[in-house]
C-alpha cells in the first residue's frame, strides 16, 4: 500500500460534502473511494507508478500526479498548480460533458494530463480507467480502486 502526503488538503469531507456529489452526479460514491477521501480527501501517493496495458500486449508505464479532493477551491487556472488543487467535481463536469453516456468518479489526475476514473454501472464501482486528453477511449488500468492501490509501484 502507498504512503500518503498533504492529506487532507482542502480540509477534512463532510457529510455535505457526499450529498453534493450525490446531486451533482446523480448517484453516490463507492464505499471504497468514500473510505479514502475520508482518510486522505487529496493528497499524493509514494509510490505512485502504475501501468496501463494495451489490447495488443504493449504496456505503458505512467506516474499519478495527485489525487483529487472532494472539495475545494474551484480551478482558476491562474495559479501556478492550480490544477493539482483542481475539485473532484470539477473534473467530473468535464468528464461528463466528454463522456455524457458514462457514469464514473474521477479520482486523479496523471503526469501526463490523464485522468484516472472509477467507472459505474448500475450504481456499483466497476474497473478504473484512464481517460487520455488525446481523446482516445477510456484504457482499462484495474479491476477495482482496492486493486489500482495495491498496483502502485
Amino acid at each position: 500500500m502507498p504512503r500518503w502526503f498533504d492529506i487532507n488538503p482542502e480540509g477534512a469531507v463532510t457529510q455535505d460534502d457526499f450529498l453534493r456529489f450525490e446531486a451533482v452526479a446523480g448517484y453516490a460514491l463507492p464505499l471504497e473511494l468514500r473510505e479514502h477521501l475520508v482518510m486522505a480527501n487529496g493528497g499524493y501517493a509514494e509510490p505512485s507508478g502504475y501501468v496501463v496495458p494495451h489490447p495488443d500486449g504493449r504496456i505503458d508505464v505512467r506516474q499519478v500526479d495527485c489525487f483529487l479532493a472532494l472539495h475545494g477551491n474551484h480551478w482558476d487556472g491562474e495559479v501556478p498548480d492550480a490544477y493539482r488543487r483542481r475539485p473532484l467535481l470539477d473534473v467530473l463536469a468535464d468528464l461528463q460533458d466528454e463522456f455524457p453516456d458514462e457514469s464514473m468518479v474521477p479520482f486523479a489526475l496523471d503526469a501526463f494530463g490523464g485522468v484516472l476514473a472509477v467507472m459505474i454501472d448500475g450504481g456499483a464501482p466497476k474497473q478504473v480507467v484512464l481517460i487520455t486528453p488525446d481523446g482516445e477511449d477510456p484504457y482499462n488500468v484495474a479491476p477495482s480502486f482496492a486493486a489500482f492501490l495495491e498496483n502502485l509501484h
